[in-house]
């Protein structure tokens, strides 16, 4: 019987332990995806040049 709670205590540690990284590795990818800004695919700044008549 003993035996059996100390295997139950064991399970739940691990599993509550395996939700807990999970959550933190979701709220670690929310929390870089909104850091693109508007630059070109090779990294400078956009540059709107005026046409000259």
């Amino acid at each position: 019987m003993f035996k059996y709670i100390i295997i139950g205590i064991l399970g739940y540690w691990i599993i509550k332990r395996v939700f807990r990284i999970s959550a933190a590795v979701n709220q670690e990818k929310q929390t870089q995806s909104p850091k693109e800004t508007k630059e070109d695919r090779h990294g400078g700044d956009y540059v709107d040049f005026e046409e000259i008549d």
